[in-house]
């Protein structure tokens, strides 16, 4: 009996060390999973599109490029968490000829807050894409 017990002990705890690195798995891709789950690859990815060597007008404007165009930005983070949950107005629109859709619609409905701040901190942690040179 005591034996027993002791592998049952043996086998809970290795089940736990193993939930634990599959939770920190899991937690090292909850940006990219929030993202797939959400809709945002639907417009946004993480390179231009381009089709036979030419650059073409993606949805939305990539991750890189929205991290490139909002580094250094004192309010960047509150400012694209209000973007991603009110949406932008089409009217105002900050990626003229870099993007084919007008506006981005509002997704307060379906993201938290919680969750658009994640997300917008791990495009804004994106890495920079170099300048480029003439």
């Amino acid at each position: 009996m005591v034996m027993r017990s002791r592998r049952v002990q043996i086998a809970a705890a290795l089940l736990a060390a193993a939930a634990g690195a599959q939770g920190a798995e899991v937690d090292a891709v909850t940006p990219q999973r929030l993202a797939a789950d959400k809709g945002c690859l639907l417009c946004h990815g993480d390179k231009a599109v381009k089709a036979d060597g030419s650059v073409v007008l993606a949805n939305a404007p990539s991750w890189p490029e929205i991290a490139k165009k909002y580094h250094g930005r004192a309010d960047a983070e509150d400012y694209l968490v209000g973007l991603v949950l009110g949406g932008s107005v089409p009217d105002q629109r900050h990626w003229r000829g870099q993007a084919a859709f007008s506006s981005m619609w509002p997704n307060a409905a379906g993201v938290t807050r919680d969750e658009a701040r994640t997300l917008v901190r791990w495009v804004l942690a994106w890495p920079q894409a170099p300048a480029k040179t003439p």
